[in-house]
């Protein structure tokens, strides 16, 4: 009876043990001639973007967290050394003169998962919480190329720096309900006007 309550008790305790990170590939330099481009990138980049992301790796060079990450071979053994994610900074580092950069080499993948990695470390980067981004922003010192550097244009930098309409005062009784407002999400910037309806 004694062992099997300890065979459960381990069952139990093997369950509830969180899954161990798996590390997958290693940052190693290589030379940017070593790799190519996908043909089947669906990401796009503005000039813009383009612009401000050349100027952010001439200025600060190429952090090994954005390391190219590449198909090296496949599961027969064959050489591919195929972009899976990275391609617009290895674009920017060739015409920087960068001979070699950090890159993350995956071997043993189908043609099928080099694929669905390009999708998926594209969709999953997240998306900015409007509110959190304006609050993060507004702790910065605000300096010239401030904007630029951080990879926004001038119309979205001024959106994103104006005050807030759409906080609503703490005191309510304050306010004139009648009164005609103008109103923006935070998160989509759809905007509105209202006020009260006429009392009968």
């Amino acid at each position: 009876m004694a062992a099997k309550k300890k065979r459960i008790a381990k069952k139990a305790a093997t369950r509830r043990k969180a899954p161990e990170a798996v590390i997958t590939g290693k940052v190693v330099m290589a030379p940017l001639s070593r790799v190519t481009p996908n043909g089947w990138n669906p990401n796009r980049m503005t000039e813009f973007l383009m612009k401000s992301t050349r100027e952010g790796m001439r200025k600060k060079g190429w952090l090994a967290a954005y390391a190219l990450l590449v198909w090296g071979t496949d599961r027969a053994g064959k050489r591919r050394d195929v972009i899976i994610d990275g391609e617009h900074r290895w674009r920017i580092a060739r015409e920087l003169g960068i001979q070699q950069g950090p890159m993350v080499f995956l071997d043993g993948l189908t043609e099928q998962q080099a694929k669905e990695l390009t999708i998926e470390l594209d969709n999953k980067r997240g998306r900015f919480d409007e509110v959190a981004l304006r609050d993060l922003v507004g702790s910065l010192d605000q300096r010239d190329g401030l904007a630029f550097d951080l990879g926004f244009d001038d119309d979205s930098w001024k959106k994103l720096i104006a005050p807030s309409n759409a906080i609503p005062p703490g005191d309510f009784s304050s306010v004139d309900i009648n009164a005609q407002t103008k109103y923006k999400c935070p998160k989509c910037s759809y905007e509105w006007t209202g006020g009260a309806a006429p009392s009968k």
